[in-house]
């Protein structure tokens, strides 16, 4: 969820605060994945091999999607190693805007995503399923065959936490 209170960086030659939030992503087999988003407000991704920096945010760039899904949303189609850090970026197209997202990632096997906390060292896990959670929870996950689809929405865990 993109808040007033979110991480913020400026875009090359644009004004005001782009609030993002970055998602470590990781997986346990080599592979082509498809990694895109959902939500009212117009997102862009930008995903970072081993590290981003907010103060340069075209280094370690791999790739970036404004609109490459329908209804404004974006589309990253990329080569993902095991045992290398991804960091994902989403952010809004425009300026001052903020709400909720989620991220669908498709591709031969499960990936792991993981809120970090760029602005420090440190690392906030968030992990839930669609039936149980034992943290705060930020994103779901769940199974379709023959891949796998993880799904960050906070509006549902929400709901299930008031559910349960």
């Amino acid at each position: 969820m993109l808040t007033e209170n979110s991480q913020h960086f400026p875009q090359p030659s644009e004004t005001g605060k782009y609030y993002y939030e970055s998602i470590q992503i990781n997986v346990n087999i080599s592979g082509l994945f498809i990694i895109s988003s959902k939500s009212r407000s117009d997102l862009s991704g930008y995903i970072y091999k081993n590290s981003f920096n907010p103060l340069n945010p075209t280094e370690n760039l791999l790739e970036l999607d404004d609109n490459g899904c329908s209804d404004n949303q974006f589309k990253l189609l990329i080569a993902l190693e095991v045992n290398t850090k991804y960091i994902l970026v989403v952010t809004t197209s425009q300026a001052n805007v903020t709400g909720t997202f989620s991220i669908i990632v498709t591709g031969p096997t499960k990936a792991v995503l993981e809120r970090t906390n760029i602005s420090s060292t440190s690392t906030s896990i968030s992990t839930a399923t669609a039936f149980t959670t034992t943290t705060k929870p930020s994103y779901a996950c769940m199974t379709y065959y023959p891949t796998w689809m993880l799904i960050m929405i906070c509006s549902i865990i929400n709901l299930m936490k008031k559910l349960i």
